[in-house]
């Protein structure tokens, strides 16, 4: 049983390939201890000053998923599937929660975690945030 409905799929445009992240990432001692808390934590963009003194947002969306407790096996796991090469980032197709609780699909640059940057216990990284930049809608 899942809580959410937050998913990803790799590769952008790959909306028929996605899956929820709480039934793909291993659990830990048979508990799923992955749950997202990426309601509302988007981006919009730069905000920028014009020269007229007023400001605009320029760039790209972006938002995160905060996580309590990220395994080392669950981090394995999304650099192996979802990265590009051995990087910690990659392109990914995901369905994020909004402010208002909907859910909706983005193109975006998946970027994991640094483990030696994160606070670390035994096997698991804690209060650690999955980013995801150059997010489009689809």
């Amino acid at each position: 049983m899942t809580h959410y409905d937050y998913q990803l799929a790799a590769g952008h445009d790959n909306s028929g390939n996605l899956a929820n992240v709480e039934t793909t990432l291993p659990a830990y001692n048979d508990r799923q201890t992955f749950f997202p808390r990426g309601r509302g934590e988007f981006n919009d963009g730069i905000l920028k000053i014009l020269a007229d003194g007023t400001t605009a947002r320029v760039g790209f969306k972006s938002f995160n998923w905060p996580v309590d407790i990220l395994t080392y096996e669950q981090w394995d796991y999304l650099q192996s599937n979802y990265c590009t090469g051995s990087g910690i980032s990659g392109p990914v197709t995901v369905r994020t929660r909004l402010v208002d609780g909907t859910y909706a699909n983005y193109n975006a640059t998946m970027i994991l975690p640094d483990p030696p940057d994160t606070d670390r216990r035994f096997v698991a990284m804690r209060n650690v945030s999955i980013r995801f930049i150059h997010a489009e809608a689809i």
